[in-house]
């Protein structure tokens, strides 16, 4: 599927295959997926009983907030309970699109009630439909349910641990490293589309509100000033409904601005190379981690984040964070302002998040955690 959960989950099997003989998929439809040959021993519909027989199997949910990609995970989940890979830290949007986007008002007081004391659910619930005002994802994350139906929780960031812990979680929760999967060194990277002298920013992933794109594009407008050459790609798809183009033309940056909307991962690849500076920014944020952030920090690009959350726990000598309040654009332009101007500057960066991921958040290291991890819920002795 076209998402970054996809993606991880797809580039962590041939890891896990080293510890574990016998590794089978469950998808959708169960139609082939796009794995290499090998990586697991077969591939099964949602709806197939036979992963599932013997009491053999540890099931692993990879789940995120997504409701097209992740709504048979949940369902699964709750009839077959196991280990949740848990990517979101607000699972508000995805029970609003399973109980309200479908028209089924008591489901939705019925989950929101699940995460509340009932009273304060139900009244809660009420007071937000009956007044259109959404509930606060801060205060109503939605994880109880997901945190109830597993027997052992892996997360990705101090922040989403201490999030689970807090929606109820009694079962062992490992926090494991986003790793970033190295580049492969057979391919030759060509920085195409733009000229040797311009100064190339990106930005990279599923494109919303939250990832602070409008904040970047005025920054961009003002840095322009002393920066002619510079030019912003944004690699990814637009989340439906968010109009980025129209307000890259109205602050007249269309000559300088572009959008590719999806691309295979192996062109994602090639402008994370060409860039000469990246910026991953998220706000609001409830913990989750960024796996186009880990694979640019692996081949070594200086990256600016927001100061919060997961990104807020990144050693201070791998990324360059900025804050997300009234300052956010000032905040970008001064750090985009030096990063451009010092080459050096970047490249100690990149090399310092280049080696943090290796000793870190290597895809190995993630795999042995995974492995211990998963053998301990099973023995009941997980330490992580």
């Amino acid at each position: 599927m076209r998402s970054g959960v996809a993606d991880y989950s797809a580039a962590l099997l041939p890891y896990l295959r080293r510890y574990f003989p016998k590794i089978v998929a469950v998808t959708e439809s169960g139609l082939e997926a796009d794995l290499p040959e090998g990586v697991v021993t077969a591939i099964y519909s949602r709806h197939d009983t036979i992963w599932r027989r013997g009491g053999h199997t540890l099931p692993v949910y990879q789940m995120g907030c997504n409701l097209e990609y992740h709504g048979y995970v949940y369902d699964l989940l709750a009839a077959y309970p196991g280990v949740v890979d848990l990517h979101d830290g607000n699972l508000l949007p995805f029970f609003h699109a399973l109980t309200l986007e479908r028209g089924d008002r008591a489901g939705y007081v019925r989950e929101v009630s699940f995460c509340l004391e009932r009273g304060d659910g139900h009244r809660a619930a009420w007071h937000a439909l009956r007044h259109a005002e959404p509930l606060n994802p801060t205060e109503v994350p939605m994880l109880d349910r997901v945190v109830s139906a597993s027997i052992g929780i892996v997360v990705h960031s101090v922040t989403m641990r201490d999030a689970v812990l807090a929606a109820g979680a009694s079962v062992p929760v490992a926090v494991i490293p986003l790793f970033g999967t190295p580049a492969d060194p057979s391919r030759p990277y060509v920085r195409t589309s733009v000229t040797k002298d311009d100064l190339l920013l990106g930005t990279f992933g599923y494109m919303a509100p939250s990832k602070r794109l409008e904040p970047v594009l005025r920054a961009v407008k003002r840095l322009t000033q002393c920066f002619p050459n510079l030019r912003l790609v944004c690699v990814g798809e637009l989340v439906p409904g968010y109009d980025l183009v129209g307000a890259i033309n109205d602050l007249g940056l269309a000559d300088c601005v572009s959008i590719t909307g999806y691309v295979s991962q192996e062109t994602m690849d090639s402008y994370m190379h060409a860039v000469d500076l990246a910026v991953n920014l998220r706000y609001p944020t409830w913990g989750e981690s960024s796996a186009t952030l880990s694979r640019l920090m692996t081949i070594g690009k200086a990256v600016v984040v927001t100061d919060l959350g997961s990104f807020h726990e990144l050693p201070d000598d791998t990324v360059v964070k900025v804050s997300h309040g009234e300052r956010e654009v000032d905040d970008l332009v001064g750090a985009l302002s030096h990063l451009l101007a010092d080459p050096q500057k970047r490249a100690g960066i990149g090399a310092a998040a280049k080696r943090h991921m290796q000793t870190c958040c290597s895809p190995e290291s993630a795999a042995d955690l995974y492995a211990r991890f998963l053998r301990g819920v099973v023995v009941g002795s997980s330490d992580l």
